[in-house]
């Protein structure tokens, strides 16, 4: 009889792990998810540049840059926040490797009044699921202050208007 409440007992006990360490994992790597599809693999070749947010005006511009590093196993990505006048109003990086399909970077305001820091999150989604990711892809850009809850996210699409960075 000990036997089997011992027995039960370690079973009740790995059952019950088994669902807290499951819920506590990220499924795959979307921590704050966007309310479309499914995430492409990110689009390290066609994102650096200059981007601007889609349908909304005087909203402004990210740069992305990226560095390979030492490692090569991913970049260092800076992003800066740009707005219609062309000032860097933020900027940051962050690191994100080539398996990621998310990269994160935590911005810093770049000016006197208001410092504010927040992250921003930038992935890529398909836009036609009977197509998946070889279709058309949209980048978007999650804003979210760093000491808030995810109820006060923005969330943009971006598109890209300059490439090569040495024209700015």
């Amino acid at each position: 009889m000990n036997r089997l409440r011992l027995f039960l007992l370690i079973g009740l006990m790995f059952v019950s792990l088994t669902s807290i360490t499951s819920y506590a994992q990220p499924k795959d790597d979307d921590i704050w998810p966007w309310p479309w599809g499914s995430e492409c693999p990110f689009p390290w070749n066609d994102i650096e540049g200059l981007w601007r947010i889609k349908n909304k005006q005087n909203a402004g511009y990210f740069r992305f840059e990226l560095t390979k590093t030492d490692h090569s196993e991913g970049f260092l990505v800076r992003i800066d926040h740009i707005d219609m006048d062309g000032n860097v109003t933020a900027s940051g990086s962050g690191f994100a490797s080539y398996s990621q399909k998310i990269v994160r970077a935590a911005l810093h305001s770049t000016v006197a009044e208001g410092k504010k820091s927040y992250w921003v999150i930038v992935r890529a989604y398909e836009m036609d699921k009977n197509v998946g990711c070889s279709g058309s892809v949209q980048t978007v850009v999650t804003l979210r202050p760093v000491y808030s809850d995810k109820s006060w996210e923005l969330n943009y699409e971006i598109e890209q208007v300059l490439l090569d960075l040495s024209k700015q």
